[in-house]
């Protein structure tokens, strides 16, 4: 049997929705997917962001994540797989490359056990990446807004975009590791600082909705992460006001970083001029895309 399963890129936190809000975006990784007679033996080849450098064995996370649900489901006998892996996600940036990875884990494991169940994926993946701000849009698509509860399970709602928004990605040469990033935020926050968030979340999901750069502008503010990663960004100021300065509605990290992202109304800017602008503000260091947010999340395509 062969499939062909694909996950989106996905932007987090967007501003003040820190490890709750995420965004899928047009830029997916994929993998072919042959069964072969026999069992247990995998045939892995990789294409795309990481090749050369992520391993080709059972050791690469899909293989890692599809064998332990497997296993978990007790199921020790599998055929032989070969799986041709084309990442198009950069890994490390910020753009939920390891949550999409996670995903098609799962999805990859199911296939060989009941079939897809997107639920599931939503539940699995999630406590493998340790929150689900990330899995919540890769598996469900569009704008999610996710939360765990304190059994461990995990819920997601979507909220509207309207289609004149389009996402401006900077992603610089460095990487920056997730648990890094993570490090670098304090354990507790002050309640001027917890308010200030909440209170400019709606702004942003509305603005989003209704196409509305002013609600929009003003609700992309953050005081809970933003500041504490910057020293590990070196040039995101600038960058985010080069954005700001070309016509973007709003600036932000993506995710842990160090990718920075810029919402962009195609109706009133350019977005291949934002990317520019963010380009030269890194002094060419960073690739740019503009990306539309896409509705439809992991799947298994024909």
């Amino acid at each position: 049997m062969r499939w062909r399963l694909r996950a989106p890129a996905t932007s987090a936190n967007l501003g003040p929705g820190f490890d709750c809000l995420g965004v899928a975006l047009d830029l997916w990784n994929e993998v072919e997917v042959e069964t072969l007679a026999g069992e247990g033996e995998i045939q892995l080849q990789l294409e795309g962001e990481g090749a050369g450098q992520l391993p080709c064995d059972e050791s690469h996370l899909l293989v890692r994540v599809a064998y332990d649900y497997l296993r978990r489901r007790g199921i020790s006998r599998w055929p032989r797989l070969r799986l041709t892996c084309l990442n198009r996600v950069p890994l490390a940036r910020g753009l939920g490359s390891s949550a999409a990875t996670r995903v098609l884990g799962v999805m990859l494991g199911q296939l060989l056990t009941d079939g897809l169940n997107p639920q599931e994926v939503l539940q699995v993946a999630g406590r493998l990446e340790g929150h689900p701000d990330n899995v919540a849009p890769a598996v469900f698509g569009g704008l999610a807004c996710s939360l765990s509860e304190s059994d461990g399970s995990y819920h997601s709602q979507d909220w509207p975009v309207h289609p004149a928004w389009r996402v401006v990605v900077a992603v610089p040469t460095f990487t920056l590791e997730t648990e890094h990033s993570r490090s670098v935020l304090p354990l507790q926050y002050s309640r001027a600082d917890a308010i200030f968030n909440l209170a400019h979340l709606p702004w942003l999901l509305r603005g989003l909705g209704e196409g509305r750069a002013d609600w929009l502008k003003l609700g992309c503010q953050d005081r809970w992460h933003q500041e504490y990663r910057m020293p590990l960004i070196p040039g995101m100021a600038p960058v985010l006001q080069a954005a700001l300065g070309a016509g973007a509605c709003a600036a932000y990290l993506s995710g842990a970083g160090p990718t920075l992202a810029a919402w962009v109304d195609r109706r009133a800017a350019d977005p291949d001029k934002v990317a520019q602008a963010m380009h030269d503000a890194w002094f060419g260091r960073a690739r740019t895309r503009v990306l539309a947010v896409v509705s439809q999340g992991a799947h298994a395509a024909d």
